[in-house]
Parts: structure tokens; C-alpha cells; sequence
């Protein structure tokens, strides 16, 4: 029983000669995965850029074409109706409390005045008449 079985054939012997163009398609292929690895390294710097001037910046800062956001506004309106003189403030200048912002023409005002004291003038005098008594005993 030891030797009845058939000895192994040696398999065939194999050529294994390197394909001609082998090395270079190694080397195009290591190029293209640095070139790929670039690539990525270069999204990720800019992902990362990005995300970062999103966080300081971005995520707070509102923009538009249309309009001031980023600024505390106010109505001024006057107490008189008159002529505007002089203006004192530019536009989107920063104001104080109390600060002078515009200085009305005073001609009306002054009109209106003389007009009112002429009417007491004339007034006062017949008033004054219908107060006093006649007579006195």
C-alpha cells in the first residue's frame, strides 16, 4: 500500500516574462492617485475655509442688494411745518441724543408772531375799554 499510488506530475513551468508595458502603466497609475489625492486635499482646504469664514462671519452677517440691514434707523419728524434751512447731518451718520439735526427757515414762524401781536395790539385797547368801569362812586 505505500507505493501504489501514481506519483504528482510537476506542473508546467509558467514564463513569467513582465508585460512590456507594465512599468509605465504603474506609473501612470500612481500618478493619477497623487493627482486624485490633490484633488481631495484641495476640497477639503477649501471645505475647511469655507466652514470656518461661515462660522466668524457667515452666519451672522446678513446681505442684500436692496436695502441697509446692518443699521438702527429712525423717523424724524417736526414739530412745525416749515421750510428745511440747513441740514447738519449726512445720511447714514451716526447721531447723539440732543444733536442738531436740521434747522428750520424761521420766516414763517416770524410772519405768524408779527401777525398774532398785531392782533392782541388791536385787541387790547377794546378790551381794555369794555373792562374799565364807567363810573365810579
Amino acid at each position: 500500500m505505500a507505493d501504489s499510488a501514481p506519483a504528482p506530475t510537476p506542473a508546467p513551468a509558467v514564463e513569467t516574462r513582465p508585460a512590456p508595458d507594465s512599468k509605465p502603466a504603474r506609473a501612470a497609475s500612481n500618478r493619477r492617485v497623487q493627482l486624485f489625492g490633490l484633488l481631495a486635499a484641495i476640497i477639503v482646504v477649501v471645505g475647511l475655509v469655507y466652514g470656518a469664514y461661515w462660522l466668524i462671519i457667515g452666519r451672522t452677517h446678513v446681505a442684500t442688494d436692496d436695502a441697509y440691514v446692518n443699521a438702527d434707523t429712525a423717523e424724524i419728524t417736526p414739530q412745525v411745518a416749515a421750510q428745511v434751512a440747513h441740514v447738519f447731518v449726512t445720511d447714514t451718520q451716526p447721531v447723539k441724543q440732543g444733536q442738531v439735526l436740521v434747522q428750520l427757515d424761521p420766516t414763517d414762524a416770524k410772519v405768524a408772531l408779527d401777525q398774532a401781536k398785531a392782533e392782541l395790539d388791536q385787541a387790547t385797547p377794546a378790551r381794555c375799554a369794555a373792562i374799565t368801569p364807567t363810573s365810579r362812586r
